[in-house]
Parts: C-alpha cells; structure tokens; sequence
C-alpha cells in the first residue's frame, strides 16, 4: 500500500486556502484528507488548517486498534472542529465568516470509512471501474436530486460553488459518512473542487490509469486542472491498496 498528496495555488488565486492530510501508522492503517477553505470568505486558509492540524493531532495520538471501526471517535473529533472554527471566527474580526469543507477517508487497505462535510469528493478506482463515493454536499446536488438540472447541467451551473454544509459556519452542520470495501490494487483519490471542477470524472480516469504510478497520476490531474484554467486551488491524494 501506497499513497501521495500534491497541493497546489492554481493560477488564479494568490494563496492556497486547501490543506491536507496523508498519514500513515505502524499498523498501515492511512488517515487521509482534503479541506478546502470556503474560496470567497476571509480566511479560508486558517479555518482549513485548524481542520488540518487538529485531524493530525488527533490521529497522532489515537488508539490505533480502533481507529478505522470506531466512528463515535472521529465524529466527537470533527465536532470539535466545528466548535474551534466557530469560535476563532468570533474572536478574531479577521476571521469573521470563515469555513471549510472535509473529506476524510480512514483505510486499512481492505475497507475504507469516508466522512463528508462540503463537496470536495472522494472517488474510488476498481473493478467497478471509476466512481464518485461521495455526495456533494451543494446547491446543484440538490437540485439534481429534486430534477432541477441533469447531472451536465450541473457541471457548468453558475450556482455550483454554493455549498448547504461546511465545518466553521454554524453550531450544526451535516456530515455524510460511507463505508467502502477496499481490494488490492485499487485506487482511493480525494481532491478538492479545484480539480473536480475542471477536469471531468471520465478523465481524472484516464489520467490515472494511464500513469505509470500514482505520484505520476497526482501531477497529472494537477496539471489537467491548470491546464483547464487553474481557476481555483487544487489538491489530490491518491492511495493504492
């Protein structure tokens, strides 16, 4: 088992407001995420690495046998999140309004656990073929749901940045949480909208299939993105069974 993580500024925006995670314990067990700090809002960045920070922490000192099983854990742990986003947001003028998506993902390389605040995804690369484990947590998801729009409607929709759900915004939010069985050789990837966004499911794909390893596939998709019009931050982690 393998994994990579590459972040990257796009070429349009002047900071990175994406952070991520790719951890790795003793006992292979892999604590993967994605935030994406709300693009738009003051201090992105900071509400993304509070996430980010507090998620290593909390991995770095976790009981490892469980870690993967007990959701209670993780779950009591984004919530706690929640509340530190919250409140450095009242405190700190400059922070006011501030946010993050998550898309955590905790394997052992035979199952996989997703957790989903937001609409930064996670994909899986099987003998299924190519598919989007996560939903988005958005106002074009939703309006796909309700027969709004068609799903190629959505790709374009002006409307498509708006997120229903986000860690750091509200005392609630929703969180969505799937589990996955995982077989040797499959590939996980977690990315943000940056890439979602600019290169399509079909050939994120290709991209990947076509790589050599996944440290070439990771700057691949970067690099389809930039090339699409790089239009916001970008960040893939890819993780081989």
């Amino acid at each position: 088992m393998k994994s990579v993580s590459l972040t990257n500024v796009g070429l349009v925006r002047e900071t990175n407001q994406d952070s991520i995670i790719n951890l790795r314990d003793s006992k292979e067990d892999y604590f993967l995420a994605v935030a994406d700090g709300m693009g738009g809002h003051k201090a992105g960045d900071v509400a993304s690495g509070i996430a980010a920070k507090a998620l290593t922490l909390f991995f770095e000192n976790c009981d490892k046998s469980d870690v993967l099983s007990n959701k209670e854990k993780i779950t009591g742990e984004i919530k706690l999140i929640n509340d530190a986003i919250l409140a450095k947001s009242r405190e700190d003028e400059s922070c006011e309004g501030m946010g993050t998506t998550l898309t955590l993902c905790v394997t052992d390389g035979s199952k996989a656990v997703f957790y989903q605040v937001g609409d930064s995804r996670g994909y899986i690369l099987g003998r299924n073929g190519f598919r989007q484990v996560t939903k988005d947590q958005s106002l074009v998801q939703f309006m796909v749901d309700t027969k709004q729009i068609t799903n190629e409607q959505a790709k374009d929709h002006p409307s498509r940045h708006v997120i229903l759900s986000a860690l750091g915004t509200e005392k609630e939010y929703d969180m969505d949480i799937y589990e996955e069985d995982i077989h040797e050789g499959d590939i996980i990837l977690l990315c943000s909208d940056g890439l979602c966004d600019y290169v399509h499911d079909e050939d994120m794909e290709r991209l990947i299939t076509e790589s050599a390893d996944i440290k070439t596939a990771a700057a691949s998709l970067v690099n389809a993105a930039n090339a699409a019009g790089g239009g916001d931050n970008i960040s893939v982690i890819l993780f081989e069974a």
